[in-house]
């Protein structure tokens, strides 16, 4: 079983993650929800997850940030980063804290399982967007 932090400030984001995962993904179990990076990094020391989904913009501390604490702390877990912002300079801020794969929105919710499925057998390189 797959353990994921859902991260994003919008709560109907979150939502629509976690129930596409659970009607879809039994193997993967959503074990918290964060609304500030500041709350995805406490989470994330608590809950230990596999992997924790992120939207970049989020008050008090950014994807950004939060993917290099979370990094920091806990090696193994990855960090999978979103925003709807097209900037080159988040992606290469994302990915230097840390991030394993980055994506814009708006994107397709097979492609984030897609994600978490090529880092699984080791396939995905650091950089996905559509």
């Amino acid at each position: 079983m797959r353990r994921i932090l859902l991260a994003d400030d919008y709560p109907l984001i979150r939502e629509i993650l976690k129930e596409y995962f659970i009607l879809n993904y039994p193997e993967i179990q959503v074990v918290g929800e964060a609304q500030t990076g500041k709350e995805a990094v406490e989470l994330c020391q608590e809950l230990k997850p596999d992997y924790v989904i992120m939207d970049i913009k989020m008050p008090i501390m950014d994807g950004i940030t939060a993917t290099g604490i979370i990094k920091n702390h806990s090696p193994r877990t990855k960090v999978i980063c979103y925003t709807g912002y097209r900037h080159e300079i988040l992606e290469h801020k994302a990915l230097a804290a840390g991030a394993s794969a980055f994506f814009l929105k708006p994107f397709d919710l097979q492609d984030i399982a897609g994600i978490i499925m090529e880092l699984e057998k080791g396939e995905l390189n650091l950089y996905q967007a559509n």
